[in-house]
């Protein structure tokens, strides 16, 4: 990670104000994000498994947009049939959640 002096750690920005990088789990390069105190993102199941973990849910880009502490997106998006993915999607669903779009509702429909 050459250039982290200079786009910083995503928790502290580097010599580049505007940038704020944001890893995410999930990946074949996981391990990167301890070994250099990277800032990420993890995508849970259910609001209830983002409490668990100490993570803050960022509805509306403002943890994304800002250098600060890892955070939590609720599952958004299609997912494949008959898994825990899709029926944990079906849950946030018939909760009101509709993802991050034009159609999404405010944290407090949950």
């Amino acid at each position: 990670m050459a250039r982290l002096d200079e786009i910083g750690n995503g928790h502290e920005p580097g010599t580049l104000l505007n940038v704020v990088p944001t890893a995410s789990w999930g990946g074949s390069e996981d391990h990167l994000i301890a070994e250099h105190d990277l800032r990420s993102a993890r995508v849970v199941f259910s609001q209830d498994e983002a409490r668990a973990l100490g993570l803050d849910i960022d509805h509306d880009d403002s943890h994304a947009m800002a250098h600060g502490d890892d955070f939590a997106l609720l599952l958004h998006g299609s997912q494949p049939p008959d898994t825990a993915a899709a029926r944990a999607a079906k849950e946030l669903r018939d909760g009101g959640f509709r993802g991050y779009g034009p159609a999404r509702r405010p944290l407090g429909v949950l």
